[in-house]
């Protein structure tokens, strides 16, 4: 999104320049495209500029100082302007793993802690098909635990991450994982620990089914017909 933004430029050799004017997304050209901090998408006002190129003219400043006081601005208003959320996915991720971490992760990491304490519990629960005899998916297809639909789409094992773990906090933040045409990849084969399935005991069935019950006895579910769950 556009946007203005105000900063005091002072330099090495002294000078300063207030309140010199900085847009972000109001005029760029693809002929001169670059990384964001090197200035892409950012304008600045003529004035200002004018009276830093006089300085360098009259010597009394080098065009080196010029260049660094202007880019020093840009990595100043980077986070301001919002940069770093029209950064591509690519470079997002690639700058993740360098540093072990980024913005992306910082923002799923609660509710990545969250997570994986539901699939440890659905685990669990697997564990115990006596006490918890019927599955709900992603779809809302209810099911029995014996279903050939359940057993089929329910992992082999289960893996306990680390809340912490950047590499499983990473493949968990989602706008990290993108296809073709940028759209955000939410496949749940790709998540850490992924058990599809909520397991449930005959009351809390009856109860999800109450839930998902319109006013009007409309179900906002499915009910397996292979496995005719009855809770």
């Amino acid at each position: 999104m556009p946007s203005n933004h105000s900063i005091d430029l002072r330099t090495e050799s002294g000078m300063t320049v207030e309140d010199v004017q900085f847009s972000f997304d109001v005029a760029l050209s693809k002929v001169r495209k670059r990384p964001f901090i090197e200035g892409y998408r950012f304008s600045v006002e003529l004035p200002a500029v004018l009276d830093l190129l006089d300085a360098v003219a009259d010597g009394k400043q080098s065009a080196v100082d010029t260049r660094k006081v202007l880019l020093d601005a840009v990595n100043v208003l980077y986070d301001e302007a919002g940069c770093y959320d029209y950064e591509t996915p690519e470079d997002k991720l690639d700058w993740c793993v360098r540093d072990g971490g980024c913005q992306t992760c910082d923002f799923y990491r609660d509710r990545f802690a969250r997570y994986l304490k539901t699939m440890a519990e659905r685990w669990r629960r697997w564990n115990l098909p006596e006490k918890y005899p019927f599955a709900v998916g992603r779809s809302k297809g209810l099911h029995t635990v014996t279903c050939g639909v359940v057993r089929q789409r329910m992992p082999s094992g289960f893996t306990e991450h680390d809340p912490g773990d950047p590499v499983a906090l990473r493949a968990f933040a989602h706008p990290h994982t993108y296809d073709d045409f940028y759209y955000p990849g939410f496949e749940t084969q790709n998540l850490p620990g992924e058990v599809p399935f909520h397991l449930m005991t005959d009351e809390e069935a009856r109860a999800w089914m109450n839930k998902n019950t319109g006013p009007k006895g409309g179900r906002h579910y499915k009910r397996c017909r292979h496995c005719a769950p009855t809770p």
